[in-house]
């Protein structure tokens, strides 16, 4: 059966969203500075494509001029178009490495300090699962690893890989745990008849210093 979960979940998520929302809003003004610089841009480009005429071409071909001035409103679009999907690709591109970077951050000690104590031991061994890298502190793309795991019922998984390890003999489980007491007096029957006293007079002349 799945522990219950969704006050760890529900922590994760309101840690998260607290360590996110500078970035957040970091992101979102760039975002909405580079679309209104772009709008601008756009309006000025259509006012410059309004006052195009293509008459300087009557003298090669009349045809040519007067299919230019008839598309010279889409040819303006299209250039706005396609300066919109390259602005698009640029701002997906850095929102995607901005996300991917923040992942390496690693939270204040306070957060930490506060986060940990909360989370159920269910939890904390689903972040010690996805914290691979232990000789590095927890960043949060641990966290969100955590939470996606959390969501995705990793506790039953490393639940029964602890129960598949004790059935293979690699975890001594409460049956099979050697009796400390009764192999210490092994020990001592077999060594009690033996002397590891070398200064002891029975010892062979051989080992004195001469």
């Amino acid at each position: 059966m799945t522990p219950i979960t969704n006050s760890d979940i529900s922590l994760l998520n309101k840690t998260l969203f607290q360590l996110a929302v500078p970035r957040l809003i970091q992101r979102t003004i760039i975002i909405l500075v580079c679309l209104v610089v772009w709008y601008w841009l756009a309006k000025q480009i259509l006012a410059f494509g309004e006052q195009q005429n293509y008459a300087f071409l009557a003298t090669y071909s009349t045809q040519v001029m007067e299919y230019l001035n008839s598309i010279n409103n889409y040819i303006w679009w299209g250039l706005i178009l396609i300066g919109t999907i390259i602005l698009y690709f640029v701002l997906y591109g850095w929102v995607s490495h901005s996300i991917e970077k923040a992942g390496s951050i690693i939270p204040k000690a306070d957060v930490m300090e506060k986060l940990l104590p909360q989370l159920s031991q269910h939890a904390k061994n689903v972040l010690i699962w996805v914290w691979q890298d232990q000789r590095e502190p927890i960043t949060l793309k641990n966290l969100y690893d955590t939470r996606t795991q959390l969501r995705s019922g990793r506790i039953n998984r490393l639940a029964q890989i602890h129960r598949h390890r004790e059935l293979l003999g690699l975890i001594p489980t409460d049956n099979n745990e050697p009796n400390m007491a009764e192999e210490r007096e092994k020990v001592d029957h077999l060594l009690h008849h033996i002397n590891l006293d070398l200064n002891n007079d029975d010892t062979p002349h051989s080992l004195h210093k001469e």
